[in-house]
C-alpha cells in the first residue's frame, strides 16, 4: 500500500495598497508667481522654507490673506518641534518675509522689503535676479582648480583690508592673566623663595588670587606684594623655610601660619625682667 502526499499550493500574500493621487479637485492653493520666485531666491533655509509653505496652507489654502496659526499647528504641517517652529517663525518676522497683527501671520507681499539673500525689487523681479544671479555665478565660476589659492589669496585680501586696531588684536589677543602673571613675575617670583617649579608656582599663584580676590577684591599687585611681605619676614628666621617650594607655599597658603619671633623681639622681651647685685628684680612697663 503506498502512501499519498498532500500538496499545499504556495501562494504569494496579496495586501491592497491604496495609492494616493493630488488632485485639484481636493483643493488647491493659489500662489502669485513673482512670490514664488522670490521665495526660491531668497536663500531661506529648510525651517523657513517650511514655515512660509505652512503659511500659505493655512491662508491662501482657504482664500485668506492672514489667519491665526499656532505652532502646534505648524509643527503637524512640517514634522518639526514646536519651539524651532517658532523661532523659524520669529526669524522670518525680523526679516520682512512675514507680516504679523496681533495673532494673525500672514505672507508680505512687499518684495522689496525683505531683508534676504535678494531683495532688489525693480520693474521686474525675475529679470532682476537673472541679472544678479547671473552676475554671482560668472564671479565664482573661473579658477576653480585652484581653489586652496583663491582661499588663501582672499584671506590675505581680508586681513589687509581690516582696520589697524583690529588686525593688532587679532594678532594678539590680551589673556586674562596677564596683569596676574605680571604681578607673580615681577614680585613674588624675586621675593626670595627657592627658583623652582616656576609653572607650577604660577598656576597656584592664579588659584590662590582667585580666592584672596573674592574676599578681599584687591589687584593681583597688592597680593604679590602681601606675599613678598610675608617671605621676606620667614626667610632666614623660620625653620625650613629656605627649603620650601614655592609652590608648596601658595598651595598651602602659608602666609596664614604664625609669624616667627626674630632675635630683636626675643632680647626685647627678655630685657623685661631686671635683677640687681642685691637681689632686687625690677620689671619694666
Amino acid at each position: 500500500m503506498s502512501n499519498l502526499a498532500t500538496v499545499t499550493p504556495i501562494r504569494p500574500h496579496v495586501e491592497v495598497v491604496e495609492s494616493r493621487v493630488a488632485e485639484l479637485e481636493d483643493g488647491y492653493t493659489r500662489t502669485a508667481n513673482a512670490l514664488l520666485e522670490a521665495v526660491m531666491l531668497s536663500g531661506l533655509t529648510q525651517h523657513h522654507l517650511l514655515i512660509v509653505m505652512a503659511v500659505w496652507r493655512k491662508t491662501y489654502g482657504y482664500n485668506k490673506k492672514m489667519d491665526w496659526i499656532g505652532n502646534e499647528q505648524f509643527a503637524a504641517l512640517t514634522g518639526m518641534a514646536a519651539t524651532k517652529c517658532s523661532t523659524a517663525k520669529n526669524e522670518l518676522i525680523r526679516m520682512g518675509v512675514l507680516t504679523q497683527v496681533g495673532r494673525l501671520i500672514g505672507m508680505n507681499t512687499n518684495l522689496s522689503e525683505w531683508k534676504t539673500k535678494f531683495n532688489g525689487i525693480r520693474k521686474s523681479f525675475t529679470e532682476s535676479v537673472k541679472e544678479s544671479f547671473t552676475e554671482s555665478v560668472k564671479c565664482t565660476l573661473p579658477n576653480q582648480s585652484n581653489t586652496k589659492d583663491n582661499i588663501q589669496k582672499k584671506e590675505r585680501q581680508y586681513k589687509n583690508t581690516m582696520p589697524e586696531q583690529v588686525q593688532a588684536m587679532q594678532e594678539k589677543a590680551p589673556s586674562r592673566h596677564e596683569e596676574t602673571d605680571k604681578a607673580f613675575e615681577s614680585i613674588f617670583w624675586c621675593a626670595g623663595m627657592r627658583k623652582t617649579g616656576k609653572k607650577n608656582a604660577a598656576s597656584a599663584f592664579r588659584t590662590q588670587f582667585a580666592l584672596w580676590r573674592k574676599e578681599t577684591h584687591g589687584s593681583p599687585e597688592e597680593f604679590a606684594r602681601m606675599l613678598a611681605e610675608d617671605i621676606r619676614c620667614r626667610a632666614g628666621v623660620q625653620f625650613g623655610f629656605d627649603r620650601l617650594h614655592p609652590a608648596t607655599y601658595l598651595n598651602g597658603q602659608r602666609w596664614n601660619d604664625e609669624k616667627p619671633v626674630t632675635a630683636a623681639q626675643q632680647v626685647k622681651s627678655s630685657s623685661a625682667i631686671t635683677v640687681s647685685k642685691t637681689g632686687l628684680v625690677f620689671w619694666d612697663r
